[in-house]
């Protein structure tokens, strides 16, 4: 059975869509979590966000996008840490193509990527409260640390996932 959908690398026209499924996804994934004026504030930047978790992220490698019938529906990105490592800084699916198999699929888009760079091991961040934990676990991620994001005054646990890309 094909797939409805391909990944390819972003293009600059692509830009307006990810941000889009970025804000959708956050709406969707963090409503019990954050208000929506702490969303929209986190992306208008009138709200600031601290977290260590992103410290040692290194330069952005790639971004790649999932398209579905001529419509960007998902994205993921991929930086280099200092370290060496790989780490995914986001990955969002729009909540109405979610559960289809595009998130697993930018995910092993990734991974196939890092291979090409001979990156051993990615990593990710993630919410504890926003559901995402379990996909990454299912996808072979294991926890290795936990950490925090603030949003104005909110403060959540986030936790540090990783796995080899053999």
């Amino acid at each position: 059975m094909s797939i409805p959908f391909i990944i390819r690398p972003r293009t600059p026209e692509d830009r307006a869509a990810c941000l889009a499924i970025n804000i959708a996804g956050w709406q969707t994934a963090y409503a019990d979590i954050f208000t929506p004026e702490e969303i929209a504030g986190a992306f208008d930047r009138t709200i600031p966000i601290t977290s260590s978790s992103g410290e040692g992220r290194g330069e952005l490698l790639d971004v790649f996008v999932a398209e579905w019938d001529d419509k960007v529906v998902g994205f993921i990105t991929i930086s280099q840490r200092n370290d060496g490592s790989g780490e995914v800084g986001s990955l969002y699916v729009h909540p109405d193509h979610q559960r289809q198999g595009v998130g697993r699929s930018l995910w092993m888009a990734v991974i196939d990527f890092l291979r090409g760079q001979n990156i051993e091991t990615v990593t990710v961040w993630t919410l504890e409260r926003g559901g995402a934990v379990e996909f990454y676990e299912r996808l072979g991620c294991t926890r290795f640390t936990v950490d925090t994001i603030t949003i104005g005054d909110h403060e959540e646990r986030t936790i540090g996932l990783k796995m080899p890309a053999p």
